[in-house]
């Protein structure tokens, strides 16, 4: 178990707040896959050791999240079906991401600006937003 607090004098370690401003960075950018989500159902809740999902309560969005592995030029989610229209983001990107269904899954494509680490919205766990898709249940 880990404990975060003051020392006996009142005062932080400088490496805790630094983890927590870290993760109240990441917070503002990914909260929305986190706050108010669901699990997706059985072992639809990840695939590989890599990605992690949630869903909205309405079933309409599905949230992807890459945790500490970049997936590079595209990411491919092997368990999730989607419509023509749907909508897929970074979050913390306002660009809206193309994608494609293939025999290996939902495929989306990653923006050659973001392969660059410092133009991505955070270190780490990037969420991507499926919205409208058919496989949120």
């Amino acid at each position: 178990m880990v404990v975060i607090g003051a020392d006996g004098d009142g005062n932080w370690h400088p490496k805790v707040l630094e983890a927590l401003d870290y993760a109240g960075d990441w917070l503002r950018v990914n909260g929305e896959a986190i706050y108010a989500t669901r699990p997706r159902p059985g072992q639809l809740w990840k695939e590989g050791d890599h990605i992690r999902f949630t869903r909205s309560k309405d079933k309409r969005t599905v949230y992807a999240i890459s945790l500490n592995h970049w997936p590079g030029k595209e990411l491919v989610l092997k368990t999730v079906a989607v419509e023509p229209g749907t909508e897929i983001h970074m979050l913390g990107c306002n660009e809206s991401l193309t994608w494609r269904m293939d025999k290996r899954g939902l495929v989306i494509a990653l923006p050659e600006a973001l392969q660059a680490e410092a133009n991505r919205p955070c270190k780490q766990a990037w969420a991507f937003k499926i919205q409208s898709c058919s496989a949120a249940k």
